[in-house]
């Protein structure tokens, strides 16, 4: 099989262009995980100094600056599906990838280095590897090799809608030093590559945050989050959502940050929103064991309009006298029944439990006779 429609028989013309191209000064370390998806560069086109700020042999370009060369051997290739002349299929991004041709330009230089790992996905229609080193253009130590083996119809996958070259496999490695070269002569003319990562021994996989989760599927890209905690569903994670809880207040000025609540409401104004407050009136009684989550805190006895100037003292249950007496007043069927249940409550907190005067007693039934 071949990678392309045709024979891979590429114009000697063509293979001896190589592009005079000055260095640009400020060129990118590979020191973090790069991908090269080769996109933008055209059907059978050297790739060249395209990765270094430069451009293809047929001048596309400029590509990203990441201090990266590539020998003449080394070429793009674009699906027959898209307009190109490449016989694969399911590429892994896009619709570009590359190969290399028999000859002593394929070699990749990193002339900055890069360190931790290489990868790659391909397809490949024999047996083939590929070697790291430390020194440029295939020398020094040999830091790692890959193998790669027959693959391109394995998976019974089928073409996107055409191509022979449909199955893809990823391969990396980890090694210590700094690379500064890789050498691709043992995978010439029938293997495809795409994506070639370095930095990383899993192909594609950049990790701005350095989180172990990749940016493809962080949902914090720039700062790290493990766990990918998502509270309200948004799509950002926590760490980096304005919003954690996405009720439309910013965290900054939320009062329930992680619970959501609209209206902000903070009744026994604490500062905490009632919605994550447990203790929202603030009687020192757990709302989830108060009779009256919500009481009336007000310092004295008020019964409609009138003061009685008793304390509005809070039970053990949570319930306060104001609201033990509102309850009454809404099971009362008649104005008089209301001032007997006063009465009543006064009777039992006066002369029962000590916890009112007989004079607070007193002015209680005088303002619920006042009430109407």
């Amino acid at each position: 099989k071949a990678l392309t429609n045709r024979l891979l028989l590429v114009p000697v013309l063509m293979l001896l262009m190589v592009l005079s191209l000055t260095q640009m000064t400020q060129s990118a370390r590979a020191t973090s995980v790069i991908v090269l998806d080769f996109e933008g560069l055209g059907d059978f086109e050297q790739i060249l100094n395209f990765y270094d700020g430069g451009f293809g042999s047929m001048g596309s370009g400029p590509g990203p600056d990441y201090d990266i060369t590539f020998g003449p051997d080394a070429l793009s290739l674009i699906d027959a599906d898209e307009g190109g002349s490449g016989n694969f299929a399911n590429e892994p991004s896009g619709s570009t990838i590359a190969f290399f041709l028999s000859g002593p330009g394929v070699v990749m230089n990193v002339p900055n280095g890069f360190t931790d790992g290489f990868s790659f996905f391909y397809s490949s229609a024999g047996s083939g590897s590929v070697t790291v080193y430390d020194g440029l253009d295939g020398t020094g130590n040999v830091l790692a090799t890959l193998s790669l083996t027959e693959n391109f119809n394995t998976c019974g996958a089928s073409g996107d809608p055409t191509g022979d070259f449909a199955c893809w496999d990823s391969v990396g490695v980890t090694f210590t030093g700094v690379a500064k070269s890789v050498n691709f002569s043992g995978a010439a003319n029938l293997v495809g590559f795409d994506q070639i990562t370095l930095g990383s021994s899993l192909p594609g996989a950049i990790d701005s945050d350095g989180d172990g989760v990749t940016d493809d599927v962080d949902n914090c890209v720039s700062d790290p989050n493990p766990d990918q905690a998502d509270l309200d569903g948004d799509g950002l994670g926590d760490v980096c959502d304005s919003d954690v809880d996405g009720d439309g207040v910013e965290n900054t000025s939320d009062n329930c940050l992680t619970t959501a609540n609209a209206d902000q409401a903070d009744y026994d104004g604490d500062g905490a929103g009632d919605a994550c407050d447990l203790d929202d009136d603030n009687d020192g009684v757990a709302d989830d064991v108060d009779a009256f989550p919500f009481s009336d805190m007000s310092p004295t006895v008020v019964i409609g309009e009138c003061d009685s100037g008793a304390p509005n003292l809070v039970l053990a249950d949570g319930a306060t006298f104001s609201d033990l007496i509102g309850q009454a007043a809404l099971e009362a069927g008649s104005h008089r029944e209301f001032v007997l249940a006063v009465g009543e409550l006064g009777r039992q907190w006066w002369l029962e439990d000590g916890l009112i005067t007989k004079r607070d007693k007193r002015m209680m039934v005088a303002c619920a006779m006042e009430t109407n």
